[in-house]
């Protein structure tokens, strides 16, 4: 199995569950996943543990590290492990030698040692190449990747009948064509090295002129009018009676003056000059 395959797996637990794969309990005389690797002299319930045995001793470790309450992510093919989906908290999927695989991160602890994040549960691994790290590191490697819930709407969802287009008005300037300032020939290019296409297709999108997808689903070019909601006589009254209390200046000549409690701000002397018929003088006022 290709390194880049755990590595992903655990930046998936260390998303999705706040957990990282500490040690590779079944690694064998083979090279480790984990920095830590081998059987623990401690239960299986103070370390979340990558199990990949044999195939034909699946079902004993498993069996294994449910009686000592431990958690940790079980690969195996996926007839072998298919019994844990039930109970996975995290379901991977991947392919060896073109056989599916599976990978189940299950814990048979009490509720609280581990916690959910997202809600997304079910995953599909790819390996990758460009990855030179071989071994779980300090970092989880988490790549950018779209989530498995997003579903886009079908443009037949769209039944609301449009009103008729509106008028044209003299004067007013057509729309310039959409432009970005992204190289799209060049990001193409770039994102077809990137392993998962639904992330890469969505980059391109997103850096294309006419823009990322926004979730909209309906004929842009229909116009459908929108009314505001509608209110109880209650509270009609009620925003009548507001309005009439905050606009008592607009609509003319005050009983009370309306610079009333007004103060400028200190060290401030306005000044004015007046001219009266016994000549000019200056009038100076202070807050």
């Amino acid at each position: 199995m290709h390194h880049s395959i755990i590595l992903q797996a655990d930046g998936l637990v260390h998303a999705c569950l706040r957990c990282r794969l500490v040690r590779d309990v079944c690694c064998g005389p083979c090279t480790p996943f984990c920095a830590f690797d081998g059987p623990s002299e401690s239960p299986a319930s103070t370390f979340s543990g990558l199990y990949f045995p044999a195939p034909s001793l699946v079902a004993r470790v498993v069996a294994a590290v449910r009686a000592e309450r431990g958690r940790g992510l079980f690969v195996g093919p996926a007839r072998e492990v298919a019994y844990l989906k039930t109970r996975s908290m995290l379901e991977l999927s991947f392919s060896i030698d073109g056989q599916p695989w599976s990978a189940f991160y299950c814990s048979f602890s009490y509720s609280g040692k581990v916690w959910r994040r997202t809600p997304e549960k079910v995953f599909s691994l790819v390996p990758i190449p460009s990855l030179k790290q071989s071994v779980v590191g300090l970092l989880p490697v988490c790549p950018t990747r779209v989530s498995p819930l997003d579903v886009r709407p079908s443009p037949a969802a769209d039944t609301v009948i449009g009103s008729p287009p509106l008028p044209r008005f003299e004067g007013v300037f057509p729309r310039p064509p959409p432009s970005t300032r992204w190289d799209v020939d060049l990001l193409k290019r770039m994102a077809a090295l990137f392993p998962f296409a639904s992330t890469a297709s969505l980059a391109v999108a997103a850096a294309s002129p006419s823009g990322g997808p926004s979730g909209f689903c309906g004929d842009r070019s229909k116009f459908v009018p929108c009314k505001n909601l509608p209110l109880s006589l209650q509270e009609e009254i009620a925003i009548e009676a507001r309005c009439v209390e905050e606009g008592g200046r607009a609509n003319g000549r005050t009983v009370h003056s309306t610079t009333r409690g007004v103060v400028s701000s200190p060290g401030l002397s306005p000044s004015a000059k007046c001219r009266s018929s016994s000549g000019s003088q200056t009038i100076r006022s202070s807050a």
